[in-house]
């Protein structure tokens, strides 16, 4: 299944995404790997990484006006995947 994401932060240090600013994953391993670079950039940035998360868009598509799910991390240090 393709899915289309944006890199979202909660921390001041990144601005937000333009809707057209999208990347392409094949599934949901992909998700996961974004998930974990978006926490480093945060990391090297000195932001906290709880602050990145991913806003997700089933399909293949050019901008997103709003998500299907949100992919974060849990309380526990796991990925979770929740509905918008």
């Amino acid at each position: 299944m393709n899915y289309t994401y944006q890199e979202i932060s909660e921390s001041g240090s990144f601005s937000n995404p333009y809707p057209d600013d999208v990347k392409h994953a094949k599934n949901k391993t992909d998700l996961r790997l974004a998930l974990a670079r978006w926490e480093y950039s945060h990391y090297q940035a000195g932001s906290p990484e709880e602050c990145a998360s991913l806003w997700v868009c089933i399909g293949t598509y050019g901008d997103i006006e709003y998500p299907d799910f949100i992919v974060g991390r849990g309380p526990r240090g796991g990925v979770v995947f929740s509905r918008a």
